[in-house]
């Protein structure tokens, strides 16, 4: 009897001990950046893509960056916390981004006495019909650093521990029991420098910056990284976390890069995910653009191309018929516009508010060119 009142005993501590303080992973906080964030940020550069596609016309040159070493500036990348040197990353983003965009290499010193050898075995003729391509020049060069790494931010701990011992002889029973969690708050940050091909930097700033949040209890740790949990199974494993966000904050910061520097607005990438607030920079931008379209006599046709971009179908005519009227009058109700014709509070919500859709956006920028030059065809 004496046997069973022990195994009883050791039955119920164990179970006040898990039931009180279970070992189940901690649920981890939502990750902020420099912005709200409420979707995957994997979508990102894909839908850049997109974007581009619905709002550079199809005769738009092909933009060029390159992308100068990046490297750890904080000093801490000796830990092997963090990495020295992140350009594969941010060239790897800047490659995942195919219309309109190319990343171009730069020549380094091999590159060069190549050139000049070629160069001198056609003056002497030793070469007949040589011909070697010449990379274009980088339209924008990306530079920059990891800039901040501040590790325990702030940390909370649990432990629990129950030992109990029942009965004597061949009827002792002794129990043992532990729960632990804990949690670490972390900061990482990425800052970048853009420069035109004059060699100028290009007004804003740019990158972004992250809190990693670490938890784990006895077994279980992880990373939330724009609210995705990501687990791993051994705390050896952490460091991948670490990489993880810096590969989100290279890609979201060259999505940044590459739609302020083409002034187009990057901050629908992700839906309605709003991982960006809308840019100034962008916005300044489309007003001296709508300035130039008014001076030019071109409001009326360019903003009947941006009504067909908007779902809405009217005929580019350059002429302020009674279709376009009714047009801008459904779109000005549609989105709350109190403002008469010509305005740039029309003219921006029409430019945001595209239909995120290729082949509409190709066949209003086909209509507008044809309406500029007569008997011409974009495709």
């Amino acid at each position: 009897m004496k046997k069973y009142f022990s195994l009883f005993f050791a039955s119920m501590a164990l179970f006040f001990l898990f039931a009180c303080h279970p070992a189940s992973s901690p649920v981890l906080r939502e990750m902020k950046a420099t912005a709200p964030q409420k979707t995957h940020y994997t979508k990102s550069l894909l839908d850049l893509n997109t974007i581009l596609e619905v709002y550079l016309p199809p005769s738009y040159h092909t933009t060029f960056y390159y992308v100068k070493p990046i490297r750890d500036s904080t000093g801490l990348a000796g830990t092997g916390e963090i990495p020295f040197n992140i350009t594969t990353m941010v060239r790897d983003a800047v490659s995942q981004v195919y219309y309109k965009i190319r990343y171009v290499e730069q020549y380094d010193l091999s590159d060069l006495t190549h050139q000049q050898v070629l160069a001198q075995m056609q003056a002497t003729n030793k070469l007949e019909d040589l011909t070697y391509s010449i990379r274009p020049p980088a339209d924008f060069t990306i530079s920059g650093a990891i800039s901040q790494y501040d590790r325990n931010l702030s940390s909370r701990s649990q432990d629990f521990d129950v030992m109990a011992s029942f009965g004597g002889g061949t009827g002792r029973t002794d129990i043992a029991g532990s729960s632990s969690s804990s949690q670490r708050r972390s900061r990482l940050g990425v800052s970048f420098n853009i420069t035109n091909l004059d060699g100028i930097s290009v007004p804003g700033k740019y990158g972004a910056v992250s809190e990693l949040y670490f938890a784990k209890n006895s077994k279980d740790l992880g990373f939330s990284i724009l609210g995705n949990g990501i687990g791993y199974a051994a705390q050896a494993t952490a460091m991948h976390g670490r990489h993880l966000a810096l590969q989100m904050l290279c890609e979201l910061s060259v999505v940044q890069i590459i739609g302020r520097t083409l002034n187009i607005p990057y901050w629908r990438v992700g839906g309605v995910g709003n991982i960006f607030d809308e840019d100034r920079l962008v916005i300044r931008a489309w007003r001296n653009e709508y300035k130039n379209i008014l001076s030019q006599g071109l409001i009326i046709p360019y903003t009947q191309a941006l009504l067909i971009a908007n779902g809405i179908p009217v005929a580019i005519t350059g002429k302020m018929n009674k279709e376009t009227h009714d047009a801008i009058n459904e779109f000005k109700e549609r989105h709350k516009i109190f403002a008469p014709f010509p305005d740039f509070k029309i003219h921006k919500a029409l430019e945001a508010n595209r239909l995120l859709n290729i082949q509409v956006a190709h066949f209003a920028w086909d209509a507008y060119h044809m309406f500029k030059e007569p008997g011409s065809h974009l495709h």
